[in-house]
């Protein structure tokens, strides 16, 4: 009794699977050309369409910092989840940031006492947190973002720093994507070589023996 429940269950379970494998509705109709292009326009500075354009963004952005190699190596490691933001509609409350500071001007932090000032500390990466706030006021945009296990959020002012978003899974997806997409050029298809046409039904031994019989018939005419 049992068995053939089991049984009528199993094919009950097989007719859905089937009817559902041939509902067209369910078919995936995803535009990856599409995708990308929408995944591309959130940085047309950049214009970073694969993991690996994103790599190279970021390693421009440490190396402008004058950062010495080995820690520009470090930090390109540390930021590998991580998007660099060049525009502000390109962040999102909810995502993890992290940044570095910029190079500040000469002059604008000059030394407490006589002699040549010390010589600058390189930039560290911060920490960061989830972006929480973003607010414009007459000093500039200012981000606000919460740390792990603290109460309050942090401000930094958005100009002064250099900001990188962490991706989302489905971004990663995406730019994974697009870097096969990259790699694999789109050929033409190689045409078919014509086959020369068929000679005429009427082959040479044809046409020499109906030659020979209008010969034959001439001749017995004239006899």
């Amino acid at each position: 009794m049992s068995q053939s429940i089991a049984e009528a269950a199993s094919t009950e379970i097989q007719k859905w699977f089937q009817a559902a494998r041939e509902d067209t509705s369910l078919q995936s109709t995803l535009n990856l050309d599409e995708i990308l292009r929408q995944g591309s326009i959130g940085n047309t500075q950049t214009g970073d369409t694969s993991l690996r354009d994103i790599h190279a963004c970021t390693h421009r952005q440490l190396v402008a910092l004058g950062l010495p190699e080995d820690m520009v190596r470090d930090y390109g490691q540390r930021l590998a989840d991580y998007r660099y933001v060049d525009e502000i509609h390109q962040l999102y409350c909810g995502r993890y940031l992290r940044w570095i500071r910029k190079k500040k001007p000469e002059g604008s932090d000059p030394g407490s006492g006589p002699g040549p000032d010390p010589e600058p500390k390189p930039p560290k990466l911060d920490m960061g947190g989830i972006l929480s706030d973003i607010r414009f006021t007459a000093t500039g945009v200012h981000l606000f973002s919460l740390a792990p296990q603290t109460r309050y959020p942090r401000r930094i002012l958005y100009d002064n720093y250099l900001v990188f978003q962490q991706l989302t899974p489905d971004e990663r997806l995406i730019y994974s994507l697009g870097a096969g997409i990259q790699r694999t050029p789109v050929t033409k298809a190689p045409e078919a070589p014509v086959e020369p046409k068929p000679s005429s039904p009427r082959s040479v031994d044809d046409n020499m023996i109906s030659s020979s019989t209008h010969s034959t018939k001439m001749g017995n005419v004239r006899g």
